[in-house]
């Protein structure tokens, strides 16, 4: 699909959707309770579909009341079966993490993008842990056979803190094995915290030591929970830089102390000059360049390069390997698209230089099927005086499907 971005400063209020992390983090772990658990308004993105599909194969059962998720929990786990991701690099992560817990022989394939991300460090971890794994050169469809019974387990955390997510998940179902993981190297902590909190709700305790040792105490029981899944900072993102550059927004329903990882976006806006008031306001009359480190957040990259590009100087954004095994490559997307505008970008080892403030330009942007991308570069499209065309715009069906209709709203 394509869209075209009209240029104009944009009004009114926003509720973005529901966290697909925190959803289906929650739609999991409801799996293995022994009862009916409701996931509120856990929102309609294509990965949350995935996962809610995915937990019918586990053996729950799913029904919708209104905007809520009831979800009949099983003891009963498949011993065999068929999975399907769709897109979400969480959601196969996880799924390989719990279907490894619970053991068995199983199939997890993707779909789109996810098809072409490697997972060679998880198909690593499974074969060194005695998980007969078979994938596609590190990518999916991947086949697993047999059972983690290790009670010590050692976890390389560099690429992804998803997979250690699953692991946490997936280990308390394990009867009579206390668990120690000890993981090297994690990145995306504060994704980690988001699971420990949503175990936590169901009744399940992990020990956490520095993020550097986890132990999962043996014969713990999922509980049936009522669970509120929270607004996502990841798709208000756009709209806080979006109101950072000029545009009269106010997003409501964030909880400002969110274990959510993007809700440092409002520590790099406040340090780049942006007053912040406790509705979460954002005026960015007074901004300058950024310094940011994205290495614990890096979806907050591409609308940190927006907020860069229309921003006078030179903004410094570190953690560019963590954006190579996205949906795209961002950090050589993002570097392409800008360039495209005419805003002058440089990568230098693990920076990313963004010189904004010039004459930027109008151009055709390619969403490279990523819904970040899409995203971004249409708050880009409404500071430009010929606006933006986005090709492959339907990719925000991925985490914000009323993504297109919210902006047409503000006017």
């Amino acid at each position: 699909m394509i869209r075209k971005v009209k240029y104009g400063i944009r009004r009114g209020k926003v509720r973005v959707p529901a966290s697909k992390s925190d959803a289906q983090r929650a739609i999991l772990a409801a799996v293995f309770t022994n009862g009916t658990s409701r996931v509120r308004n856990p929102g309609v993105s294509e990965d949350v579909k995935a996962m809610l599909r995915n937990a019918k194969q586990l053996g729950a059962t799913i029904s919708q009341d209104g905007n809520d998720v009831l979800i009949t929990g099983t003891k009963v786990f498949p011993t065999e079966g068929t999975f399907n991701a769709g897109e979400s690099g969480l959601g196969i992560r996880m799924l390989l993490a719990v279907l490894a817990s619970i053991g068995g022989d199983f199939e997890i394939n993707a779909e789109g993008s996810l098809l072409e991300r490697d997972q060679q460090f998880i198909v690593d971890f499974l074969l060194e842990n005695g998980i007969e794994t078979v994938s596609k050169n590190g990518k999916p469809p991947f086949k697993l056979s047999g059972q983690l019974s290790q009670r010590t387990l050692h976890l390389d955390g560099s690429m992804s803190s998803q997979f250690l997510s699953g692991l946490l998940i997936g280990l308390p179902l394990r009867d009579n094995k206390e668990t120690v993981v000890h993981v090297n190297d994690l990145k995306s902590i504060p994704y980690v915290n988001m699971t420990l909190d949503t175990l936590t709700k169901f009744g399940v305790i992990v020990t956490n030591d520095d993020h550097k040792k986890y132990t999962v105490p043996e014969s713990q029981t999922y509980q049936v929970t009522d669970y509120q899944t929270e607004d996502d900072w990841s798709a208000a993102s756009y709209w806080l830089v979006a109101a950072a550059l000029g545009h009269k927004i106010e997003v409501n329903g964030l909880n400002s102390k969110s274990n959510q990882a993007d809700r440092v976006l409002i520590q790099a806006l406040h340090q780049s000059g942006c007053i912040i008031d406790q509705s979460i306001i954002v005026d960015g009359s007074k901004r300058c360049s950024l310094d940011f480190d994205v290495t614990h957040c890096p979806d907050l990259f591409p609308a940190l390069a927006i907020y860069a590009a229309f921003t006078n100087g030179v903004s410094r954004v570190k953690g560019i390997h963590r954006l190579a095994n996205k949906e795209s490559d961002r950090g050589t997307v993002i570097k392409s698209e800008l360039q495209k505008m005419g805003v002058p970008v440089e990568l230098e080892e693990d920076y990313m230089l963004i010189h904004g403030g010039g004459a930027i330009h109008s151009a055709v942007i390619d969403s490279h099927n990523d819904h970040r991308i899409a995203m971004a570069f249409a708050i880009a499209g409404t500071l430009l005086k010929d606006g933006v065309t986005i090709e492959g715009a339907d990719a925000v069906n991925k985490s914000y499907p009323e993504f297109w209709e919210h902006l047409e709203s503000l006017s």
